[in-house]
């Protein structure tokens, strides 16, 4: 059985792994962002990235969630994916301070990321989930169950297409390509 210090240490590792990926392969790979146009937080914050981006009419502020998956993107998959609500309550209440506009990274084995621009989702048409997550979700707790929204990425359960939603694929480790965006 592992240590309180080294399952910290292994959170610590995972987190930063995704902060590393989002960095390399979305912030510069992608949008060529320089690294004064992003900051990732503490690793105990409760969210994880401050970005900055520029146009030249527009200056857009960001707030971010990142989260690797231990399994791989499918386009017809009938999953959705999980955004807890103790994150998104997070991300809200860094948009009511701020007005920063909230995104949700997921990292997914196959090399796939899908960030879901908060933004733009309709909400009203999400409901709160509930399921008992086993001990192997988490590196500190055991059985537990966590409230979420099941996250589309074409449409809602109503049918209408989902907006905000931009699917990249890592090609190698210098080319990066958005191929899904709405």
């Amino acid at each position: 059985m592992m240590t309180y210090e080294e399952k910290q240490l292994l959170i610590q590792k995972d987190e930063e792994e995704g902060r590393e990926y989002v960095k390399k392969h979305i912030l510069q790979n992608y949008y060529h962002l320089p690294e004064n146009y992003y900051h990732f937080r503490d690793i105990d914050d409760v969210v994880d990235v401050d970005i900055t981006a520029t146009t030249t009419e527009k200056t857009y502020t960001y707030v971010g969630e990142i989260k690797k998956r231990a399994y791989s993107f499918e386009y017809n998959s009938p999953l959705n994916w999980m955004l807890e609500i103790k994150k998104y309550n997070a991300l809200n209440e860094e948009h009511q301070k701020t007005g920063d506009r909230r995104l949700y990274f997921n990292i997914f084995r196959n090399n796939m990321v899908v960030v879901w621009d908060l933004e733009r989702m309709n909400f009203n048409n999400l409901s709160v989930e509930n399921s008992l997550f086993n001990a192997t979700t988490s590196y500190t707790t055991k059985d537990k169950n966590k409230d979420y929204f099941d996250l589309p990425y074409k449409q809602y359960k109503d049918g209408t297409q989902v907006k905000g939603i931009s699917i990249f694929q890592i090609v190698s480790e210098t080319d990066t390509k958005r191929v899904y965006k709405y």
